[in-house]
């Protein structure tokens, strides 16, 4: 499975735990909240209905293309069924009627899908609610905007030990990746805070040495 999947598992458990109330729908007060809870930044309400306009902006792009891939298979359904169906009429039959429509059978010969127009010009308001569609849009585009260093100092700020601010201990680790459901062995907690790879004997790590330690690890993966 992707890190995407996760990410999007991940940001549904999230939406799940602010709709208390099982409607589907969260307020805007609600999506702050739970933009904190994932990215754990503050975002401004005027940023939020940003976002949310942007969000429903891209769930109504991706359902017109469902609809229009749709529509479109099922014509290449219909002509596979009928060949007939897109051969020229046989000679003698006359030439095709080509009079101007009426108003009325020019309406009826439009395509049934339906055209849905995009949501940015709809003012929003605190008292509205966006569905789990929306909401998700909505965090892949915030995080989207994040630089490396950003989700670098996110994930410091998850290990960080709640006694020693500022630092990653060995106990912060085993705490932060037991809240998580995976948690390390002793001898992996060991190997972290190794020498080898801290680059000093040390017992913890603050933010400044953690995104020097992830940058050089990166370069080393590209190389």
């Amino acid at each position: 499975m992707t890190s995407l999947h996760f990410l999007r598992e991940d940001i549904k458990e999230v939406f799940n735990i602010f709709d208390e109330d099982a409607s589907g729908s969260i307020n805007i007060q609600e999506v702050t909240r739970a933009l904190y809870t994932i990215t754990g930044e503050r975002v401004a309400q005027s940023e939020v209905l940003k976002l949310i306009a942007y969000g429903r902006d891209a769930v109504t792009r991706e359902q017109q293309r469902a609809l229009e891939s749709h529509k479109a298979s099922q014509q290449s359904t219909a002509s596979e069924a009928d060949p007939q169906s897109t051969l020229s009429p046989p000679a003698g039959l006359g030439s095709p009627d080509i009079r101007p429509q009426s108003k009325s059978q020019d309406f009826m010969s439009c395509s049934s899908t339906p055209r849905l127009q995009p949501s940015h010009s709809h003012q929003l308001d605190s008292s509205e609610g966006i569905d789990m569609e929306v909401f998700e849009q909505v965090v892949l585009r915030k995080l989207q905007h994040r630089s490396y260093e950003e989700e670098l100092a996110y994930t410091f700020a998850l290990l960080e030990d709640s006694t020693y601010a500022g630092f990653i201990t060995k106990e912060s680790v085993r705490r932060a990746a037991a809240e998580a459901g995976e948690p390390l062995t002793e001898a992996e907690i060991v190997e972290m805070f190794d020498t080898v790879v801290t680059g000093a004997p040390t017992a913890a790590v603050d933010l400044s040495a953690f995104i020097d330690l992830q940058l050089a690890a990166r370069k080393a993966e590209d190389s």
